[in-house]
């Protein structure tokens, strides 16, 4: 495994290109449905603007982990955050999406993602690699949550551009060692790393 800031700086250039796709669409694209598939088949797919939502989260929640250190011991690590009940998770990540654009447009959703972005660096460059704080399910290292921030950049960063650009993204770009098989519950394409 890398350094910390070599985790972290990878996160950072995830980060930069799915906010270079999020700046960029237009009116039609951010109502463009995901294919993401809801646990009940009879909820809507989340569109673009939901997707955006979820990076909100998602990638803020670092900043709930740096702000809730506490001395305790780490209890989950990057591969094992992602392994959970989907019939548990899915339905609280899929309505958390429709929280965080509550009362927004998606004229605003690039000004919040890099905010969230931006914050979410700084604050994880602040704080030593061993930090232990809220990983949403259980406690984890800064260096760990840090990690499988990464797989969610790559993971709905592809799905965006994909909507987008009308392709399939398939050239590996990142130097990160990703590994997500675990995360196709969710019906995300393999591995595959934005071409940016």
């Amino acid at each position: 495994m890398g350094s910390y800031e070599g985790t972290i700086s990878v996160l950072e250039a995830e980060l930069a290109a799915v906010e270079r796709v999020f700046a960029g669409l237009s009116d039609d694209q951010w109502r463009l449905a995901t294919k993401l598939v809801p646990v009940d088949p009879d909820l809507p797919h989340w569109t673009v603007f939901e997707l955006a939502g979820h990076f909100d989260i998602a990638i803020g929640l670092t900043r709930m982990l740096i702000a809730g250190r506490e001395a305790s011991q780490p209890a989950r690590d990057r591969a094992s955050f992602f392994i959970n009940p989907r019939s548990e998770t899915a339905p609280v990540v899929y309505d958390y999406a429709y929280t965080m654009v509550q009362g927004k447009t998606p004229a605003d959703m690039p000004g919040v993602l890099h905010e969230t972005f931006s914050k979410t660096v700084a604050e994880a460059r602040a704080v030593p690699a061993g930090t232990v704080g809220p990983g949403y399910f259980a406690p984890m290292r800064a260096d760990e949550f840090v990690a499988s921030r990464i797989v969610e950049a790559v993971v709905h960063g592809s799905e965006a551009f994909e909507l987008r650009h009308g392709r399939t993204v398939a050239a590996k770009r990142s130097s990160f060692p990703v590994r997500v098989s675990f995360h196709m519950r969710w019906k995300a394409p393999a591995l595959v790393v934005m071409p940016w």
